[in-house]
């Protein structure tokens, strides 16, 4: 049914997305003489394509490798971030621990 084809068909050309892409897009099946065409002429596909292939890598690069910082002033950086302080904990004479009915 679909059989796509480029114009003119030079594979430069094809690359660069100066060719027309055309292919059938739909037909009738009751009247099999009438079909529908498509012609697709998209010069930025490339530059589409490398801007999608940049981020899906600088997810990646965020998501699954370990920063890189230059060390600047005050605490050092650890992956695993500075630790909490521990807090006294405070008891009050008012709350009972224990409450009988």
């Amino acid at each position: 049914m679909n059989n796509p084809f480029s114009y003119p068909g030079a594979w430069w050309r094809t690359w660069t997305g100066l060719t027309y892409k055309i292919s059938q897009a739909s037909w009738n099946p009751e009247n099999l003489g009438q079909s529908t065409v498509q012609i697709l002429r998209d010069p930025g596909w490339l530059l589409k394509w490398i801007g999608s292939l940049l981020v899906v890598i600088g997810v990646f690069m965020m998501f699954y490798l370990q920063p890189y910082r230059k060390q600047t002033e005050g605490e050092p950086i650890t992956p695993s971030g500075p630790k909490p302080k521990k807090r006294q904990r405070e008891t009050s004479s008012a709350i009972p621990a224990t409450v009988q009915h």
